[in-house]
Order: structure tokens, then C-alpha cells, then sequence
């Protein structure tokens, strides 16, 4: 194995994690990576290599998926995350020309569109940690993640929640939030995955004006020229006071609101907002999923040092093996991972 380079690399490395073994993470992959649409925009692009992680009875149970990613994609295949990990970025930094990567020259000769696929005995947890990390340290470009289940990070030892929970523990000094981007409107929420009981109180004056913070930032990775907007907390955003005080607290700055929750994602205000700020996690998901559904959707992590993109939706345990799930959140995560990472 050779010696990672410090030559800096003129290609991005793009690392894609499928989540837990037997949910629809690298069905939704393989399909999204095969997607007509998003091969047009790579095609573009010239310059992106990706690393597919998945665990390795996906690549034996769910032969027609890997057909089609051998279909579509140059390939290489590492039992060894590490492995893919250096060789990309020693082949990259190498403009491609080392005698060391005649077999990796060779296939990617064949087919412009390239990928190293990692069929890996880590647990999905791990590989998430592992790429994070990597990103952090600059050895790969971003992150797209698949969907990965509470009981599997719960399962690999972390007591810690989520994705977001994960990136929290690499980076415990970081303001992190989650975001979601769709094709109707947008939703950043100020609070992840704690209990209705513990929502008003988390917030602080510390964390609204952090949650500001991360509203402004937002709004610059959406691109919009749009003002974002505040809802309320309680019903009619506490009907002055008659409904709970929380939101006469509040002084937003460059924000609307705060609106009245239970009219705030009326259709004629879709265009008004940048985005939605929303207090908690289903007061911002369950409008947003149910206006997207499965056709669009991306969430991403807001506050990290490097772009992470998402699926929107979970695992679907019962999907599993069947090949008929949709990747269309899938397909936008990584087309607007691709956009976000253009130019760094």
C-alpha cells in the first residue's frame, strides 16, 4: 500500500455511506448513483471520484444492484476502507499517471464515471465515524450518508442519537443543526431528537441566539435571497401571552415571525421564506415530509467543517432486498452535495 500524498488533490473524493445492512440505504445508493438525471450533472463535473461503502453481504443478497453499478461505473473494489481511502488520494494527488494504479488507469479509461467500492465488515456506525473523521481531516472532500437506525448506533456502543448525535461526539465543541431542503420550501430545526418535555427549556438565550446564527448560515448554503422566518412555539404563537410567554422573548433580527405554527406552511407562503425555523424536530418535519413525500427531500448538517448530505427518510426495514424503493432523496442528496462542494 502506498504512502498517502500531501500533494493537495485536484479531484474530490466523495464518500457515501448506505447505513444499516438490511435497510434500503444501498439499494437507494446504487440507484441514485445509476439515475440518469444525476449522471448528466457528474458527467459535468470531471473532476469527483466516489467511495461507496456498504456492508458486504449487500454486494452477494442484492446481485441485480451491483449489476447495475458495474453497468454504469468504472470500479474498484477494497475489503479495506483505509485502503480506498489512500489509494484515491495517492492516485488523484498523482494526476492519474502513477505506474503503481495501471489497473485503476486501465478501468478508468473504459468509463468516465469513477467509484471505489468498499465492501466492508465495519458497522455502519463506524463507517460513518470513519469518513467523518476523514472529511475533518481533510483526506476526503464531503459526506452523503444513507439512512442509519437508532437501535444500529445504539448496537456499535454510542448512546448518542442520530447522525447528528455522531458528528456532536467527533466535534462535542461544535453548534450543529439540522437542515432540510426541498423542492416547495425549506426547514432548519433548532432542536434534534430530545422530548417535548425538554424542548422549551433547552432553549436559552445562548441557543436562540445560536440558532440565529445557524439560520444566517443557511441561508448562504441555500443560496436565497429571501428572509428566513421564526414560527412560534406554542399555538397562535402564544396568543399574546395568554398561551405561554416564550416567543414575547424573542428578538429576531433579518427573520420574520414569529408566525402562528398552524398556518405557517399554508401554500401561498411557501415563496415568502428562505427557510422555516422550527423549534422542535415534528414541528418541522411532519409539514415538510408531508408536502415532499418520497419524491424530493435532502437533509443536511449544518455547522460541520465539510458538507454532509442526506436521505430524508429512514430505513425501511420491510423494503429490504426487494429492489422497489425509491432513491429520488437519494439523487438530490448527492446532486446537491456535488453542487455545495463546487468551488472549494
Amino acid at each position: 500500500m502506498p504512502t498517502y500524498s500531501k500533494t493537495k488533490p485536484h479531484y474530490k473524493i466523495v464518500a457515501l455511506t448506505t447505513g444499516d445492512e438490511k435497510g434500503i440505504g444501498f439499494e437507494v445508493a446504487v440507484k441514485a448513483l445509476c439515475d440518469e438525471n444525476f449522471l448528466r450533472q457528474y458527467d459535468k463535473e470531471k473532476n469527483v471520484i466516489f467511495i461507496l461503502l456498504t456492508q458486504k453481504n449487500n454486494l452477494f443478497k442484492q446481485n441485480s444492484l451491483r449489476k447495475l453499478l458495474l453497468k454504469h461505473w468504472a470500479t474498484h473494489l477494497f475489503t479495506q476502507y483505509d485502503g480506498a481511502v489512500e489509494v484515491a488520494n495517492d492516485y488523484l494527488a498523482r494526476g492519474r499517471k502513477s505506474p503503481a494504479y495501471v489497473h485503476l488507469k486501465t478501468n478508468f479509461t473504459n468509463k468516465p464515471n469513477r467509484i471505489l467500492l468498499v465492501s466492508t465488515d465495519k458497522s455502519p456506525t463506524e463507517a460513518v465515524i470513519a469518513v467523518a473523521r476523514d472529511c475533518i481531516n481533510k483526506k476526503v472532500t464531503s459526506l452523503v450518508t444513507g439512512p442509519l437506525s437508532k437501535t444500529e448506533i445504539k448496537k456499535s456502543g454510542y448512546q448518542t442519537l442520530g447522525h447528528t448525535g455522531l458528528f456532536k461526539w467527533l466535534l462535542p465543541k461544535a453548534e450543529l443543526y439540522m437542515g432540510f431542503v426541498g423542492d416547495h420550501f425549506n426547514v432548519l430545526l433548532g432542536t434534534d431528537h430530545i422530548p417535548i418535555s425538554k424542548i422549551e427549556p433547552a432553549l436559552s438565550a445562548k441557543k436562540i441566539k445560536s440558532i440565529q446564527s445557524a439560520s444566517v448560515q443557511f441561508k448562504k448554503i441555500i443560496k436565497s435571497s429571501r428572509k428566513p422566518a421564526f414560527l412560534g412555539l406554542n399555538p397562535h404563537s402564544g396568543e399574546k401571552g395568554l398561551i405561554g410567554t416564550f416567543e414575547k422573548k424573542l428578538k429576531l433580527k433579518n427573520h420574520f415571525g414569529p408566525l402562528v405554527p398552524d398556518a405557517a406552511f399554508l401554500k401561498k407562503n411557501w415563496n415568502k421564506f428562505s427557510h422555516y425555523v422550527c423549534w422542535y424536530h415534528d414541528q418541522g418535519l411532519i409539514p415538510f415530509k408531508t408536502i415532499h413525500g418520497q419524491d424530493s427531500g435532502v437533509h443536511l448538517t449544518v455547522g460541520l467543517p465539510f458538507v454532509r448530505t442526506s436521505v430524508d427518510h429512514g430505513t425501511a426495514f420491510d423494503l429490504y432486498n426487494k429492489n422497489v424503493a425509491n432513491c429520488s432523496s437519494m439523487r438530490d442528496a448527492l446532486s446537491l452535495n456535488l453542487k455545495l462542494i463546487k468551488g472549494r
